[in-house]
């Protein structure tokens, strides 16, 4: 089934500028350079003033109307940036599409490969009995769907969901009953498109692209239905040290515990910050750690084996359950000796989805506990990115003679506190 936009496309140039464009080429070929120059002048001048009358033209309409004018200015937000060259592995630029589709090709599907062979993890039967899925919870779900998101591989838009009447409401409810009960997808949910979105610096750089996968809006229905009744499992797994996309909790918890670390400065003790980026976290994790984590965790087997029906199945398989397999990433580490003592207690290490800080009272330390944390991620397809993995310490913190370790670059940055 597709859908498409009922918005009608406005032309960006008003009837006045497409005027002067076509007196320019009339001029233009009757060779009257003089005219045509005054009329090139006057056609970028409209062009430049098109935008901003049309922009204050929306804005007012809004206004009168008693609409969010952040929504109308959303509407001339360029959040695109266009790709014109890429960089090879030999250094060369180019700027030839198949060359670039090439770059493409090599590094993402380089990237989303399985590197580490994990036996498949063996799902424990629990004898739970998944309750059918009710309207109520479809109509929750669509609810909390955001609006205004690119539509998937058919076309629907989520503001469709939410202009559904009830008796589709009620069709969606025993589809997704049976869709969990049989362990099965349609097939037209395992295929995605994605969009590259440039982040920062260098924009030759594949690396500087952030994909974004389109997905069926139906399918994000289906996994929000399933992530709300096992959210409260998976919050009660987290420890203390998570405080990323927890209800509850927010980066003002991390704020307090640093400013009591920032007390060991009045005792003149020595501290150092690890701050850890992982290698395209989001994309690389394998799927069997994924299921792994969520039978760890205490999901019921069912919601487990629908999960690994959809990651198994997908043209592009995104993990958007980072945070669990970080847990099971730490519970592997003995780190109960290291960190530094805060009120009794050892803190080494804090937490904000995918951002991981290491506390330590030295370098020599943070070493290890790098040195530990990056054979652990290894094993479940994680890596470090040495390049942006940054050092902070108090001026009670000695340099080490020699940062040439596999480990640690001898170009990563220090910042003192």
């Amino acid at each position: 089934m597709k859908a498409e936009s009922t918005e009608v496309t406005k032309r960006r140039m008003s009837p006045e500028t497409l005027e002067l464009i076509r007196q320019r080429e009339i001029v233009r070929a009757a060779g009257n350079r003089e005219l045509t120059s005054e009329l090139a002048k006057q056609c970028r001048q409209a062009i430049r003033e098109d935008p901003k009358e049309r922009r204050a033209a929306v804005m007012i309409e809004a206004a009168e109307a008693g609409k969010c004018t952040r929504k109308s200015r959303l509407n001339f937000a360029n959040y695109k940036t266009k790709m014109i060259a890429l960089r090879r592995s030999d250094g060369t630029i180019t700027a030839s599409r198949k060359a670039m589709e090439k770059i493409i090709h090599e590094y993402y599907s380089d990237l989303f490969d399985s590197h580490v062979h994990l036996p498949s993890y063996e799902i424990k039967e629990d004898g739970y009995g998944v309750p059918p899925v009710v309207p109520s919870e479809i109509r929750h779900a669509i609810s909390s769907v955001k609006n205004r998101t690119a539509p998937g591989p058919e076309r629907i838009r989520s503001e469709h969901l939410k202009n559904l009447p009830p008796v589709h409401v009620s069709t969606l409810a025993r589809l997704k009953t049976r869709y969990l009960s049989e362990c099965k997808i349609p097939t037209n949910w395992t295929t995605s498109k994605i969009m590259l979105l440039f982040k920062k610096i260098d924009q030759h750089d594949i690396g500087n692209y952030r994909p974004i996968c389109l997905l069926s809006v139906v399918c994000k229905l289906f996994t929000r239905v399933i992530l709300n009744s096992i959210y409260r499992t998976l919050d009660q797994g987290q420890p203390c040290e998570q405080a990323g996309f927890r209800k509850g909790c927010s980066t003002m918890d991390h704020i307090h515990t640093m400013r009591l670390i920032g007390v060991l400065r009045e005792y003149k003790r020595p501290l150092c910050l690890t701050f850890i980026n992982l290698q395209e976290a989001f994309y690389s994790i394998e799927i069997e750690a994924v299921m792994e984590a969520f039978g760890s965790q205490g999901v019921p087997a069912q919601y487990v084996k629908i999960l690994r029906e959809l990651f198994r199945n997908f043209t592009t398989k995104i993990s958007p359950f980072y945070n669990d397999i970080n847990v099971d990433v730490m519970r592997t580490l003995e780190w109960n000796n290291m960190g530094v003592k805060i009120d009794g207690r050892q803190i080494h290490h804090l937490r904000f989805a995918g951002d991981v800080v290491l506390v330590t009272p030295g370098i020599s330390q943070a070493e290890r506990m790098l040195a530990n944390f990056d054979e652990a991620c290894g094993k479940i397809g994680l890596r470090l990115n040495l390049k942006k993995t940054m050092f902070m310490k108090n001026g009670l913190v000695c340099l080490p003679h020699s940062r040439s370790t596999e480990r640690i670059s001898p170009n990563a940055p220090f910042m003192t506190i």
